[in-house]
C-alpha cells in the first residue's frame, strides 16, 4: 500500500481501498453508528457462530473478519442477526 496515498478534498480525506488502518474518527464512528465495541467482539462472534451451527443446511464462512463485516452491516444488533439463515442461504 505504500504507493497509494490518501487524497484530501476540502475537509474530507479519502484513503486507499485496501488501507486497513483505523483513525480516531473511524473508531468514534464505529462506536456511535454501528454500536461496535472491540471488547464485545468475542460475545457477538460466539452468538453468530452458535446461530450458524444450528443451521444444518448451511456451510458459511465463519472466520472473524467475515463475521465482523456481517455484524457491522447489522449494526451489531442481535435482533438483526436472528434472520441469519434467510440472509446466508
Amino acid at each position: 500500500m505504500e504507493s497509494a496515498k490518501p487524497i484530501k478534498e476540502g475537509n474530507t480525506v479519502y484513503r486507499p481501498l485496501l488501507d486497513t488502518t483505523l483513525t480516531k474518527e473511524d473508531v468514534r464512528k464505529a462506536k456511535q453508528e454501528l454500536n461496535e465495541k472491540p471488547e464485545d467482539y468475542g460475545r457477538h462472534l460466539a452468538r453468530v457462530r452458535d446461530l450458524l451451527a444450528k443451521e444444518k443446511d448451511l456451510n458459511p464462512k465463519t472466520d472473524d473478519e467475515f463475521l465482523l463485516r456481517f455484524l457491522r452491516a447489522r449494526k451489531f444488533l442481535s435482533c438483526r442477526t436472528c434472520g441469519l439463515h434467510v440472509v446466508l442461504s
